[in-house]
């Protein structure tokens, strides 16, 4: 695992992450949300536009599977990108798992999109009671 940077605000992360990003070798993608409701709410809980290379470190935004161990926090590096799929190597781990688009809901609409955020550097907040490696 390679260093994280440790932010105070999500905007100081998302500069941090999106510079990373683009030191990176070859394309990126750009995966958009499909939105049912009030997108200003929606934002709160999942970005509109998630923007990936091969290489990207990332961290999974919700639970996906607890029995295999795919939870909110745990980072690993985009290996594939695909249509609407994206496949990563998750810390620890050798083989590649697909991440596929997950419905976020509010009572105010849903959004479905890639449970995924860059995570070169992250806020101090999320980091929070989560080992993380030097």
């Amino acid at each position: 695992m390679s260093s994280v940077t440790l932010c105070g605000t999500n905007e100081e992360c998302d500069r941090v992450n999106h510079q990373c990003l683009n030191e990176l070798p070859g394309d990126s993608k750009c995966y958009t949300s499909s939105d049912r409701g009030d997108c200003i709410v929606l934002d709160r809980i999942a970005p509109k536009v998630v923007v990936l290379k091969v290489g990207a470190r990332i961290i999974l935004t919700t639970n996906l599977n607890i029995d295999l161990k795919l939870v909110n926090g745990r980072s690993g590096v985009v290996s594939s990108l695909g249509g609407d799929v994206v496949e990563v190597i998750l810390d620890g781990e050798s083989n590649p798992v697909t991440i596929k688009k997950f419905k976020f809901s509010s009572p105010r609409g849903s959004r479905v999109q890639l449970p995924l955020k860059l995570s070169w550097a992250r806020t101090i907040h999320r980091t929070q009671s989560l080992t993380v490696k030097s």
